[in-house]
Formats: structure tokens, C-alpha cells, sequence
């Protein structure tokens, strides 16, 4: 779609020829998401439309701001529990994805800090990026539902590339980032920066393929000197896991009904009481079973680029 043989690193999420580069005002991105997330729980919806209404967003890039987006949820005495958002939203779904991710965040910490207090308020690694995930995937589809009724082709496939990208910078990247992370830590001696680089573009190539297969890597053996997250080890694991968790997860909202929703209000009150395998018994899941993860990667993953191949190639007849 991009028309290139080869792709740079720089091209990994590159927008499509066609994308509508025209900015979503940040009240419009709002309402969006407080839609979805209404449409999948009220009690949801009516945290999300809080956290808007008591400003409690920063919303706006500006200088010195620093990148990506953060949420905080903490507990006050009194067990009031509160939460902030930190991003720079500048109008795009991407934006919009994000809007949603920390949104969930939010209302992760809000339930389980009115639940179990300061103490266990906080969700270990392994499932603390299930309410993002989650809501994100609730505004993708709630997007993708308009454009099927009254998008262009075009549109629906900006979205569902953007989402795809969002997916295997999720799953695929943090995994490198992970394996990374883990084999350094492995040596048990003080690398040099030749050494971590020559670490990081064997990873790297090991998940994405040898160079010039998918991508060349001309000008990516530095990038390890920027992920904050190295700075508190082997936290990236949780978002590969997070995310085909929740794709397991949600797959089984239409099977359940109305059982759904208070079992996922249930799990997200939980907090840092239950582990994985306790969180997800009731929902007649089984993390410990190889086939759990596959089946997420194929509801997810899978069906988008299954999805995006025929659109695509439905566009060009």
C-alpha cells in the first residue's frame, strides 16, 4: 500500500498514501470515547465522562511537555480514590486510541482503589495494561461500526492499519524489547554501548527479520538508549501479555451476554488481590493454556490483516 519493496525502520508506522491528515478536536475525541466505553458498561462510561468532566486530562502538547502519555491513580486517606491523565493529543485516531488506553487506566485505579484501598489498589505487571487494552479495542470497534455505515473504504483502512501497527508495536516490538532486556540482564556484567547495540540489532532482527527482508536497519543499533522503560526492569513484558489477554478476553463478550459486564467490572475491582488465572476463571478462560494466547493473536491480530487484505484489495477492482 505504501508502494516500497523494502521498508525503512522509519516506515514501520508510516500512514497510508490517502490518510486523512485532518485533526479530531479534543471534545469531539471525548465524546467518541465516552460513546464506547457507555455502549460496553454504564458504570464505565460514567467514570470515563468524570474524569472529562472534573478536567482532570491534560490534554494539550506543549513546550517542555514530555512525550507519550501517562495515567496516576492513587488512593487518598479517607479511601478516596483519584485519578490524572497526562498526554499530547494532537487530533489523530491514533490520539483518540490513546485517549481511550489511558481512560481505561483511569477507571482500572478508580474501581480497584474503591475496592481495596491504598494497599492493593495497584494491579501487578502481568495484568495492569487489561483495562487499556480493553478500552481501546471498545473505541476501535465502536469507529470501525461508523465507518462500516458510513465511511469510505479508504477511511476503514486507515483505521485498521493504524490499529495493526498499535497491535504489533504492542505485542511484536515489546517482546523484542523484552527478550532484549532479558539477555542483557543474563550476562551478569557491565555491557558497553557496542555491545548493547550488537545485543539489540540481534533481537531486533531475530522478531522482525534479517535486514533487507522486511526492513533495513540503517541507523537503529542507538535505539535501545531510549526506552525509558529499561530503567524499570522487565516491566515491557506486561503489554505483549496484557494485550492478548484482553484480545482473549474480549473475544468472549459476545458468548457471555449480560454476564459479561459484571464479571469485567468484577476483575477490574480485583485490584492486586487475584492472579491471572484467578481474574479469568470465570470468564471460562485458562491463561496457563498455549491455545488461549493463540486464539488472541487470531482474533485480534490475525482477523485485522485478513480484514485489511481484502478491503484492500477489493479497493483496487
Amino acid at each position: 500500500m505504501l508502494g516500497l519493496q523494502r521498508l525503512r525502520w522509519s516506515d514501520r508506522n508510516a500512514p497510508l498514501p490517502w490518510s486523512d491528515t485532518g485533526a479530531v478536536p479534543f471534545g469531539e475525541a471525548c465524546k467518541i470515547v465516552v460513546a464506547a466505553y457507555q455502549k460496553l458498561s454504564p458504570t464505565l462510561g460514567a467514570l470515563v465522562h468524570g474524569m472529562i468532566d472534573e478536567k482532570r486530562i491534560d490534554a494539550p502538547a506543549a513546550k517542555g511537555k514530555q512525550s507519550g502519555a501517562y495515567n496516576y491513580s492513587i488512593v487518598l486517606p479517607g479511601n478516596i480514590p483519584i485519578s490524572f491523565i497526562l498526554l499530547n493529543y494532537l487530533g489523530s485516531n491514533r490520539d483518540i486510541m490513546t485517549l481511550a488506553h489511558e481512560l481505561g487506566h483511569a477507571a482500572h485505579g478508580l474501581l480497584a482503589g474503591e475496592a481495596q484501598g491504598v494497599v492493593m489498589q495497584q494491579a501487578p505487571t502481568a495484568y495492569a495494561e487489561t483495562a487499556s487494552v480493553f478500552g481501546e479495542m471498545t473505541t476501535f470497534n465502536y469507529l470501525k461500526e461508523k465507518l462500516l455505515q458510513t465511511g469510505s473504504k479508504k477511511a476503514l483502512l486507515t483505521l485498521l492499519c493504524g490499529k495493526i501497527d498499535d497491535l504489533l508495536n504492542t505485542s511484536v516490538r515489546q517482546i523484542s524489547f523484552s527478550e532484549f532486556e532479558r539477555r542483557a540482564h543474563d550476562m551478569k556484567k557491565r555491557l558497553s554501548p557496542k555491545e548493547f547495540s550488537q545485543l539489540w540489532m540481534r533481537v531486533t532482527q531475530e522478531l522482525y527479520g534479517e535486514n533487507g527482508d522486511a526492513f533495513t536497519y540503517e541507523n537503529t543499533d542507538l535505539l535501545w538508549s531510549y526506552i525509558s522503560h529499561f530503567h524499570r526492569p522487565f516491566y515491557v513484558y506486561g503489554y505483549a501479555f496484557g494485550e492478548f489477554l484482553t484480545q482473549s478476553l474480549y473475544a468472549q463478550r459476545d458468548a457471555l451476554g449480560d454476564k459479561f459486564e459484571p464479571l469485567y467490572l468484577e476483575l477490574l475491582r480485583a485490584g492486586g488481590t487475584k492472579d491471572a488465572s484467578e481474574l479469568l476463571r470465570p470468564f471460562g478462560l485458562n491463561p496457563t493454556d498455549p491455545e488461549f494466547w493463540s486464539r488472541g493473536i487470531v482474533n485480534s491480530l490475525g482477523m485485522m490483516v485478513e480484514s485489511v487484505e481484502k478491503l484492500y484489495l477489493h479497493a483496487q477492482t
